[in-house]
């Protein structure tokens, strides 16, 4: 095979990859919006691309153009993937989760808080965080527990993919999440070189270790590591002490900023 047919073949192959990609677009949770072209308009685009670079006998230079084409500008490109078809999971509704927030505000964190033994959970305080003016100011960094953990997508996507690829790992169905609440980090094994104590003890956070359930949902094996890899996953851990580790918020100030607190806490206690 000459090296001219050979780079032509390479590319045909990577225009019927966009082509399928087209077929099924990029889906990242937009699916009501109003500019994405139904589905069966992408499949019809795909099968027409494919049927065209059958029927034409094309240069490199001409599927390189094309290539160039669909990916700039091609009109399927946020149609689901379809790895996504059939995707199940259960949502709530956004006043559901204010509702709950606001309920886990009430009965836990205001609890947790020790900004609350010296200045009890009222009217005027339950909205230290996200109101300015009340007093006394907490410390941040101490005197306030955690609301919320922001995970990024690339470091679960890098735990699911070494949980998928784990050989120890067989027959591995869930994650667990243990809630957990920070303490004695100075003695720490494991973080006491990336969290200062003095901002992180007592702070609730939570863990994630892969697990086997049967049909009932019987733990059958819970792992936290095999002879490859440590399991237990605290997001945000491989940050250092400068940073927010675990993305809890608090710490820091402000972290509550632009989030849905600000409309939790427009409910006050219950």
């Amino acid at each position: 095979m000459s090296t001219q047919k050979s780079n032509t073949l390479g590319t045909f192959v990577t225009v019927v990859i966009i082509a399928a990609a087209l077929a099924g677009g990029y889906y990242w949770g937009k699916q009501s919006n109003a500019n994405i072209p139904p589905a069966a308009t992408c499949s019809a685009l795909a099968q027409e691309i494919e049927k065209d670079i059958i029927d034409k006998k094309y240069t490199s230079a001409e599927l390189d153009d094309c290539i160039s084409k669909l990916r700039g500008a091609a009109p399927c490109a946020n149609q689901p993937l379809d790895c996504c078809n059939g995707l199940s999971f259960c949502a709530i509704s956004r006043d559901d989760l204010i509702d709950y927030a606001a309920n886990y505000r009430d009965k836990v964190w205001s609890k947790t808080s020790s900004y609350f033994q010296d200045n009890p959970y009222n009217e005027g305080n339950f909205n230290v965080m996200t109101a300015e003016g009340v007093s006394p100011a907490p410390n941040f960094m101490n005197d306030i527990d955690s609301r919320f953990m922001t995970i990024d997508l690339e470091e679960l996507s890098s735990y699911l993919c070494m949980i998928k690829n784990d050989p120890g790992l067989v027959g591995v169905n869930k994650l667990r999440c243990y809630f957990m609440r920070y303490r004695n980090l100075e003695n720490s094994r494991s973080e006491s070189n990336r969290l200062d104590p003095a901002t992180y003890n007592d702070k609730n956070s939570m863990a994630f270790v892969p697990v086997t359930t049967n049909a009932a949902g019987e733990t059958q094996a819970e792992f936290t590591s095999t002879q490859t890899n440590q399991l237990i996953w605290t997001p945000g851990s491989c940050e250092g002490q400068t940073l927010n580790h675990n993305n809890l918020c608090p710490p820091p100030r402000g972290c509550a900023n632009g989030t849905l607190l600000g409309e939790v806490d427009n409910l006050g206690p219950r």
